[in-house]
């Protein structure tokens, strides 16, 4: 570890610290861009994570905060809506890369599913 702690807030900039501060360890979790393939790669899951944040993330808290059974209803259909037509054609097309259960085909975690909000 460094031998001068620090303090880091906010998952998404965690894990990106985390990514920069232990490059070694990290690997996996969103390539480093070294050719076109490996830089297509990482655009590929940081386009997941920020259509996930933007699009769909807002949605899934705006249906937790409803109180009326119609008002849950309905938010939940925007919510399985937006992840249908917004998420779900994006991590299909990244999964064919790999035969992995994680973003990209990966074989091991990725940005994506060590996002904090995903």
């Amino acid at each position: 570890m460094a031998s001068n702690p620090v303090t880091v807030i906010e998952s998404g900039l965690v894990v990106q610290y985390l990514i920069d501060a232990f490059p070694d360890l990290s690997s996996h979790i969103i390539p480093q861009a070294k050719d076109p393939k490996s830089a297509y790669d990482r655009y590929t899951i940081n386009l997941l994570v920020d259509t996930w944040m933007n699009k769909i993330n807002s949605k899934w808290f705006s249906t937790l905060l409803m109180t009326g059974t119609d008002e849950v209803a309905g938010k939940a259909d925007e919510l399985f809506e937006a992840i249908k037509t917004q998420f779900e054609p994006m991590l299909a097309t990244s999964i064919s890369s790999g035969k992995g259960p994680f973003a990209g085909g990966s074989e091991r975690l990725t940005l994506l599913e060590v996002s904090g909000d995903i």
